[in-house]
């Protein structure tokens, strides 16, 4: 019993008790995103995402300083999984990732390339931050939970 009960309260500590993005939380219903939007998200084409891991029920658009994005709202069978924002404008996005590395501090994954990946694990949010670039000024930021909903960390 006291094996279990350390077991028990291991994996809860290191569950985030705030894992979310914005408005929303990890495991809402496309429903439940579009109600506490407040306007700001509305049904998706429920389109497939290119792992097929996942569908875009809802969409919206968000600002937040000079930043504007076009937003996607991505669930699986348990829920919202990940938010997706993506623009594109090549001087914002460089702009942009200045200010995720003067947040988050340097990635902890950096992938090279003609397409470039930066992730970094945002601990205190339990999230994780993906920033996929491109030089033909495609920029997408991604939002998801630093821990999986089978309990296993990244």
């Amino acid at each position: 019993m006291k094996k279990w009960l350390i077991a028990v309260a291991a994996v809860s500590a290191s569950v985030p008790a705030q894992a979310h993005w914005q408005f929303t939380k990890w495991g809402m219903t496309p429903t439940q995103v579009i109600t506490v939007s407040n306007g700001m998200a509305r049904k998706g084409e429920g389109d497939a995402s290119a792992q097929g891991d996942a569908t875009r029920e809802v969409v919206g658009d968000y600002a937040a300083g000079s930043f504007k994005f076009a937003v996607s709202y991505w669930f699986d069978g348990t829920g919202l999984t990940r938010v997706t924002m993506s623009q594109h404008d090549d001087a914002a996005c460089r702009e942009l990732q200045r200010d995720l590395t003067a947040k988050y501090d340097e990635p902890v994954e950096y992938e090279g390339g003609s397409v470039q990946r930066r992730m970094w694990a945002d601990k205190p949010s339990g999230n994780r931050v993906v920033l996929i670039s491109s030089n033909l000024a495609f920029c997408e930021l991604q939002y998801a939970p630093l821990v999986s909903r089978a309990g296993a960390g990244l």
